[in-house]
């Protein structure tokens, strides 16, 4: 966040901090006033109630704009009354005498005073070194920082298969004084220059130590561990295992991704605390709903679509815990974590919020930097939990079943708008043999190489997706034969250049991929199997490359049947 964003965050947050001040100046008079006048009668107790109820938002709150004492003296004056609010009726007239007694309304007075005290107190200190969320196309950048010309030469050439954009340094001055300050890039950098380079992530905020990986010709435990230690993101030892890189750096790549941001929803009654917590959380990288009014709850969650949703317990008249109930009537949101954030201490009544449809109960006051490191880890689970239930374990791709759920989407949208947009079917050439020569877990790393290639290799609107075993579907939308063909022939190209190894010995795998137009077809299923004869007519007439449906069709040839 540049300096300017910083200065206005802090004049907002010291805006609601003015306000928070004037409410609760107004609110003492009133409520000081009308519980000097409860009795033992109903009416006197219907006011104890609800100054009960303000003391407790008052002690959730004040913490939050910087005035600590204020908070426990408030907190002190409702469990004071919280017997009263708790016992039978009978014996809250009896209570009441005992409770609102001198010593109460000597305390309930210093809230002034307290409150003037801590006025000149900063707002609770804004995350001004926050790292806010960065488009995941930045670790597509991998700078190599590596001082062997030839090993330098080999790996960029071979990164560069995949998708990557390889800036190759021999030095970590030369590194530096190209002025990496671009975006944030994966670092593979020798072991011999970590003493140079660990230094350089105090000072240099884009670079982050989780994002190097160190490559080694000594692969002992004890420089393994030392890499460790400066919190490395990788190690790989010397000859280097490509493959294996490419996938660790996809890895890191995913990893940053759902690291980086989030969508929260904040429901609080509080105006000036929703406000402070948007503020608060936006800075941290984070996107924020906040909802005041607990009664659009339904709307707003179909609209914003939260990673989690941030709720208090007491919204007279609301209950948070039913609140959350509620949510959970809707089946799309079984899976939203819930997390309480309240005032109430009560352990059981904490226990009972959770068992009730939470996931988590985090106590007010909080800090800023609490309540932000708390928030992002609650939304990088939440969506790595989200990811398990519709990816692929072994790619990180859509499952066959979400991939044809995309594709009758995009088949529906060429229908609507009169669009053009093709799929792809691709298959590995000979995978059994990939299998059964060198082995499932090599099998896995060519797959899940082709994967990585097809997320670096494509565009970004693409769709892509294992349909099962060594078979992948493509998804383009707006690209026409003559675009896709030169797109997955590309793949291709790249694919087949790839080098594997596996006990001691080097392989090479090929693709072959068949292409039919969505248009062209009554049903988004009528052409994917046109783009699977497509492909199984490729398998029969040499693989390695491209078939078009329309093409395959104009010369009069019939599917074939290929043995991998």
């Amino acid at each position: 966040m540049s300096n300017g964003g910083y200065q206005d965050v802090v004049a907002k947050l010291e805006t609601l901090k003015s306000q928070f001040v004037a409410r609760v100046i107004a609110e003492l008079d009133l409520n000081i006033g009308r519980l000097r006048t409860a009795g033992p009668d109903e009416p006197g107790l219907a006011i104890v109630r609800d100054g009960h109820d303000w003391l407790h938002r008052l002690a959730g709150s004040a913490g939050t704009f910087g005035f600590t004492a204020f908070g426990e003296t408030a907190r002190a004056l409702e469990l004071c009354l919280q017997p009263v609010v708790d016992s039978e009726r009978a014996d809250q007239q009896a209570m009441l005498a005992q409770v609102l007694d001198v010593n109460f309304f000597t305390r309930l007075d210093s809230l002034k005073s307290l409150l003037a005290a801590d006025a000149g107190d900063s707002a609770i200190p804004v995350l001004q070194n926050s790292v806010t969320a960065t488009v995941p196309e930045a670790l597509l950048r991998v700078d190599l920082l590596e001082p062997d010309p030839a090993l330098s030469r080999e790996l960029a050439d071979s990164l560069s298969r995949y998708g990557y954009e390889v800036v190759a340094f021999d030095s970590v001055p030369a590194f530096l004084a190209s002025n990496p300050s671009g975006g944030i890039t994966t670092i593979i950098a020798n072991i011999e220059l970590q003493d140079e380079l660990q230094p350089v992530f105090d000072h240099q905020r884009q670079l982050h130590r989780e994002l190097v990986i160190y490559l080694s010709r000594d692969d002992s435990f004890d420089v393994r561990y030392c890499a460790a230690v400066t919190g490395a993101g990788g190690f790989f030892p010397l000859p280097v295992d490509v493959p294996a890189l490419a996938d660790r750096i996809e890895q890191l790549s995913q990893e940053w991704e759902e690291s980086a941001g989030g969508r929260v929803m904040v429901v609080e009654d509080d105006e000036e605390l929703a406000e402070h917590y948007r503020l608060v959380l936006d800075q941290g990288g984070l996107s924020v709903s906040t909802i005041t009014r607990p009664a659009e709850v339904m709307t707003q969650l179909a609209e914003f679509r939260p990673d989690i949703l941030l709720m208090d317990i007491n919204m007279a008249p609301y209950s948070g815990v039913s609140l959350a109930r509620m949510v959970r009537f809707q089946p799309e949101w079984l899976g939203l974590p819930i997390v309480y954030l309240s005032s109430e201490q009560n352990r059981d009544t904490q226990i009972s919020a959770v068992a009730q449809g939470g996931d988590d109960f985090i106590e007010k006051p909080i800090s800023d930097e609490r309540l932000v490191s708390v928030v992002k880890a609650r939304c990088v689970r939440a969506r790595q939990l989200a990811k398990l239930a519709s990816r692929d374990s072994l790619t990180g791709l859509m499952k066959h079943s979400l991939i044809k759920q995309e594709l009758a989407k995009e088949y529906s949208r060429c229908q609507r708008y009169s669009q053009v947009a093709a799929v792809a079917m691709l298959d590995l050439d000979h995978f059994k043999s990939v299998n059964d020569t060198y082995g499932h877990a090599t099998g896995d790393t060519v797959i899940r190489s082709l994967a990585n290639l097809l997320r670096h290799r494509l565009r970004k609107s693409d769709i892509i997706g294992r349909y099962g075993g060594e078979e992948f579907v493509v998804i383009l939308p707006d690209c026409d034969e003559v675009q896709a063909e030169r797109i997955l022939q590309d793949v291709c190209d790249q694919f087949s250049g790839l080098v594997f190894s596996s006990q001691n010995t080097e392989f090479e795998v090929t693709l072959s991929a068949g292409i039919a137009i969505l248009g062209e077809f009554g049903s988004a299923e009528a052409a994917l199997n046109a783009a699977d004869e497509a492909m199984y007519h490729r398998k029969n007439h040499g693989r390695n490359g491209v078939t078009l449906y329309s093409s395959m069709r104009q010369t009069g040839a019939g599917e074939g049947v290929a043995s991998g």
